[in-house]
């Protein structure tokens, strides 16, 4: 979602007339078909937002990478595929257009769908101020 220039694109290696060792530079540079050595992404972490030295997550960091495409780890299951698709869908709606999936205000939507937008939310301010610092940076 806001991972950056090196965020995995499908549409990429799924275009009409690429070669094959152009797809295959484009799997072997996104861990479209298993994990490789450099992160292709990386989340803030969860479950401690970098505040523990100790966490496994991320080691106070606040970084979590992740080493493969997030696309090829949720067309393995695709019970969660169509969980996340429909999730981050209803946030998307709710985000530009103010829609949510329930009938009423905020506060009669369900409480996973309000936790769904917070954790949304601070993922997507965390990629800006990441992405602000890098451009700062250059």
């Amino acid at each position: 979602m806001w991972g950056g220039p090196a965020m995995p694109d499908c549409s990429l290696c799924r275009a009409p007339g690429l070669l094959p060792e152009e797809r295959g530079h484009f799997h072997a540079l996104y861990g479209c078909h298993g994990p490789i050595a450099r992160p292709v992404f990386v989340t803030s972490c969860s479950a401690c937002g970098g505040r523990d030295d100790d966490c496994e997550r991320c080691e106070g960091s606040n970084e979590v990478p992740y080493h493969q495409c997030p696309g090829e780890v949720l067309r393995r299951d695709a019970a969660a595929a169509a969980s996340v698709h429909e999730a981050v869908r209803a946030w998307q709606q709710y985000d530009a257009r103010h829609l949510a999936p329930a009938p009423g205000g905020f506060l009669c939507q369900t409480g996973a769908f309000a936790d769904l937008c917070e954790v949304l939310d601070y993922e997507r301010g965390y990629h800006e101020r990441r992405l602000a610092r890098q451009n700062a940076d250059a």
